[in-house]
């Protein structure tokens, strides 16, 4: 899946895999250059999704 949604936002962005689970983390500036779209959650919750 293209679809991640992100968990932990600092020097590293930690990310989870919305298709199987699987979680990674990343230097942000790698992040910045991989990710194509930001989905902004209409919940009350902080977690956004992103498609990289």
């Amino acid at each position: 899946s293209n679809n991640w949604e992100i968990i932990r936002v600092g020097a590293d962005i930690k990310i989870k895999c919305m298709g199987c689970g699987r979680i990674i983390m990343m230097p942000r500036s790698k992040f910045e250059k991989v990710a194509k779209k930001i989905v902004r959650n209409s919940q009350g919750d902080n977690n956004d999704s992103v498609d990289i």
